[in-house]
């Protein structure tokens, strides 16, 4: 969520966010981020939010539902290069969260989904600009790996069979993407999604 939807590089999130995060991570909350001194980019930081947005739900009352912890390091090479690369991880409770779906008649139930949502996530991002100047010609390689592992109960139809047990998922997901900007105002771009 560094960068809001009208600075994205293309028209919508990659399949990643889109379906482990439903877009984006949406929380309120707190954000407590340290920036190390040395010359190399050291940035560390944690996160406390409501958890009212997918994957987390909100409880049934006030507190945090969802945490996050992050760390990134960085640095210039020469002038025209700079790179930086990080781990999150995200944990958020979820309570009831429901999904359409269809049972083997293929009429439409509702299922919900209880427990832990855990999501690990590896980034890099590799920046080329000759002399610093990004703004008049540029190169931008970024590619990210989620993993997302849940743990707890799902309850089939909770409007009408309400069929529960225990429930283990585990998604994968990773994109990489690359930006050219051949003069002001002018870019193209090329993003490959898996899932």
């Amino acid at each position: 969520n560094e960068v809001h939807a009208h600075a994205w590089d293309f028209a919508d999130q990659p399949l990643a966010y889109q379906a482990l995060f439903g877009g984006q991570l949406k929380q309120d909350g707190v954000q407590l981020k340290w920036l190390a001194p040395p010359d190399l980019f050291l940035e560390f930081g944690a996160e406390a939010g409501n958890g009212e947005h997918f994957p987390g739900t909100r409880s049934n009352g006030n507190g945090f539902g969802t945490y996050a912890f992050y760390a990134h390091a960085g640095g210039d090479v020469g002038e025209s290069i700079g790179w930086r690369a990080g781990l999150s991880w995200i944990d958020a409770d979820a309570t009831g969260r429901s999904y359409d779906d269809v049972d083997a008649e293929q009429e439409s139930v509702v299922n919900a989904f209880s427990g832990q949502s855990q999501t690990w996530i590896v980034d890099a991002t590799f920046k080329w600009a000759p002399g610093g100047d990004a703004r008049r010609r540029s190169l931008e390689l970024q590619a990210e790996y989620l993993r997302r592992e849940e743990d707890g109960r799902l309850a089939f139809d909770v409007e009408g069979d309400v069929l529960e047990g225990p429930f283990r998922s585990r998604q994968e997901a990773w994109y990489a993407q690359a930006v050219y900007r051949f003069a002001p105002r002018w870019r193209t771009g090329l993003r490959y999604d898996s899932l």
